[in-house]
């Protein structure tokens, strides 16, 4: 092997996505790209709505369960957590594809082997997938004509040496060398997207071949795919090698433009077969998701995959735990035709199982995979108000956000879809009177209606004034080393109260405890 074939060798190993780690889970992920994604890939009326998956925390969660090695694979899984299903049949084939490859450790293998080839790309593919890409059509022009002028230059020069056309050369070069650059400058990221495209429909081929009759169907519509969009396979890799390598070949390619007119060509391309394209991404993109939700399955302690219900109002489930504790507290639970109110003492565990059964219930239907021994469920759309904080820049208060809130699950829940809808301390942002006045009546209004309400607060009074509600509560443990909680759920209602406990706990002066207690008892 001489020098240069050796320098060449080794830029392909560095620039190679087969030494990406497949399973990176620190890697940074812009969320705006995958936002964006399933903004223009997602149903508007199923999806998860922004407040919701802020409470339950899903970003995290999404990273958590994200064994993707595509970039694909990241938008479409991220899309899949974001949009639920309610259709029993599809999520039963959905968990037998996630299925296949948990169980063929050889194919998936392969797969992966492939989807590893495909890698990632840092540029948002969204410019691309979700846009029309409507180039200027004076740029257009210019970088054909500039070519020309510079060949007929050229030709001229080699049969009359006129100092008047040897000027001209090379002002014309000149212009063409700062064309290259300045529209490189403004389409880049197209074209590393375009790259990024071209280079992906290039293994879809291989990968159509390599699945088995389980996955016919996506193995058939990756052929037929490829062999519509292979043209711009070939087009990219002529416009995008690596630069650098080959000093005259890359001057050629600035001073005759080639890499802008194979551009303006790829953009033509791309608007012709872009439903293709689209279709092509998508298939790649579920691929990657199922062997990632099969890893992922792999790695937790314990799962199981949801039985839904053809009844209303049904939840039910045994052992489930939160998928970011990392010495999760089981707890069981069976919920029918009756919603629930939770109560219990500060920092006992309300708010985690209240996420708990928000972030399984949108697993089973999406993921179809639960965190749990056995979870039976109705089909519901998860609605929230947990994780609320007063917004300086609107100006709104703590309340108003609540109020706003529960507007929101209001709406939802007199829709068209079933609700699971999650409350925690319900309006804990305002006075006593109204407090528990406005949520005796809010409650027991939602409960009317095709939804299942848990809802939690530390007005005890509210557990006897609910019309369908059966109460649940924890509680804590006080020791002369302070408190200790167990984090499980009981039938009934609290009888403890901690925040003076708390307060006692952290160091507040004794004569001051006395007092706040003496103060407590005279009310009570």
């Amino acid at each position: 092997m001489n020098v240069i074939n050796y320098f060449i060798l080794k830029i392909k190993e560095k620039f190679s996505r087969k030494n990406i780690n497949p399973y990176d889970f620190k890697r940074k992920r812009n969320f705006n790209n995958l936002k964006t994604f399933d903004n223009n890939f997602g149903s508007d009326k199923t999806r998860i709505n922004d407040n919701t998956w802020n409470d339950l925390n899903m970003d995290d969660v999404f990273c958590n369960i994200d064994y993707t090695i595509t970039t694909p694979g990241e938008q479409v899984l991220y899309n899949i957590l974001k949009n639920p299903l309610f259709d029993k049949a599809y999520l039963i084939q959905r968990g037998k594809y996630i299925n296949y490859f948990q169980n063929n450790s050889h194919k998936k293998e392969e797969v992966i082997k492939i989807l590893n080839s495909i890698g990632r790309t840092s540029k948002d593919t969204t410019s691309i997938l979700c846009k029309n890409i409507n180039p200027n059509p004076k740029l257009k022009w210019l970088v054909h004509i500039l070519p020309v002028l510079l060949f007929i230059n050229m030709i001229i020069i080699c049969f009359i040496k006129i100092k008047l056309y040897i000027y001209s050369l090379i002002i014309i070069g000149f212009i063409n060398i700062y064309t290259h650059y300045n529209i490189s400058y403004l389409i880049m990221e197209q074209i590393e997207v375009i790259q990024y495209l071209g280079h992906t429909i290039s293994f879809s081929y291989k990968l159509g071949n390599i699945l088995d009759t389980e996955l016919q169907g996506y193995s058939d519509e990756l052929k037929k795919l490829y062999s519509i969009c292979r043209i711009i396979s070939r087009k990219t890799s002529i416009v995008f090698k690596i630069e650098g390598i080959d000093i005259v070949a890359d001057y050629i390619n600035i001073l005759f433009l080639i890499k802008e007119r194979n551009y303006f060509k790829l953009a033509d391309d791309i608007k012709k077969f872009k439903n293709d394209i689209v279709r092509l991404y998508m298939i790649i993109g579920e691929i990657d998701s199922f062997v990632s939700i099969g890893e992922y399955r792999e790695n937790v302690n314990l799962f199981s995959e949801p039985v839904f219900k053809n009844e209303n109002k049904v939840l039910n489930m045994s052992q489930v735990y939160h998928p970011l504790l990392h010495r999760p507290i089981k707890n069981s639970f069976d919920v029918k035709n009756t919603s629930i109110i939770i109560t219990g003492s500060n920092m006992s565990g309300k708010s985690t199982f209240m996420r708990t059964i928000g972030v399984n219930s949108i697993f089973a239907q999406t993921i179809y995979t639960c965190l749990a021994d056995k979870y039976e469920t109705s089909f519901y759309k998860v609605i929230s108000s947990i994780s609320l904080n007063d917004s300086l820049i609107n100006g709104k208060s703590y309340y108003l956000c609540e109020a706003e809130a529960i507007k929101r699950i209001v709406h939802e829940c007199t829709g068209k879809y079933s609700c699971l809808a999650i409350i925690d301390e319900i309006f804990s942002g305002t006075n006593p009177i109204e407090r528990v006045g406005a949520a005796i009546e809010i409650l027991n209004y939602l409960d009317t209606k095709n939804s299942i309400i848990i809802a939690s607060t530390h007005d005890l009074e509210l557990t006897n004034m609910l019309v369908n509600y059966e109460p649940y509560y924890f509680k804590e443990d006080v020791t002369k080393d302070g408190l200790k909680f167990d984090y499980k759920i009981r039938s009934g209602v609290s009888n403890t109260r901690n925040a003076i406990k708390i307060l006692d706990y952290l160091g507040y002066p004794k004569d001051l405890i006395l007092r706040i207690n003496k103060r407590v008892g005279d009310r009570v």
